[in-house]
């Protein structure tokens, strides 16, 4: 080693010095590459997640309004529902209070049918009657009942007319 001089081993060493120095810059900017993306890789999951609570949020008060709709189409339904059972007495009464007048009618027909000289009397009728057996009955002006003496009542009960049939 004495044919060499001693700047060239300072050269070489320089060299070693300058390629460990190049080395570690190349490491710290790859280092400092690595930091840069990840920290622009966090701020981009941190948008993505605030994108994602902010979409949530939107939904939950969308979900918020569904359920109160929900609860008054209940509240809607119920009121409704009552409405319909008040109805349905009403009409229920009503159907009681008409059955009733029938049927109070239908007692003063049959007293009136029972009294009527014409009608009936025990010795036959006194009225002619068709071929048929049937007595005939003309309406009297604002009489509802039927001509068949044997036809049914507006409340469905069977009143007979004429007894002698």
């Amino acid at each position: 080693m004495s044919d060499v001089d001693w700047w060239v081993w300072l050269a070489i060493a320089a060299a070693i010095v300058v390629v460990a120095l190049l080395l570690l810059m190349a490491s710290r900017k790859t280092a400092n590459r690595k930091a840069i993306k990840r920290r622009e890789d966090e701020e981009r999951r941190r948008l993505e997640a605030t994108e994602i609570r902010d979409r949530a949020q939107v939904a939950s008060v969308e979900a918020q309004r569904s359920e109160a709709d929900a609860a008054t189409a209940r509240v809607d339904a119920e009121e409704a529902r009552l409405a319909a059972e008040r109805l349905e007495q009403q009409a229920d009464a009503r159907d009681q209070q008409a059955a009733q007048q029938r049927d109070a009618l239908d007692e003063q027909l049959a007293e009136a049918d029972r009294i009527d000289p014409d009608l009936h009397d025990d010795g036959g009728p006194r009225r002619a009657e068709p071929a048929d057996g049937v007595a005939a009955r003309e309406p009297i002006h604002g009489d509802t009942r039927p001509s068949d003496p044997d036809a049914e009542t507006a409340s469905g009960s069977h009143v007979r007319r004429n007894d002698t049939v």
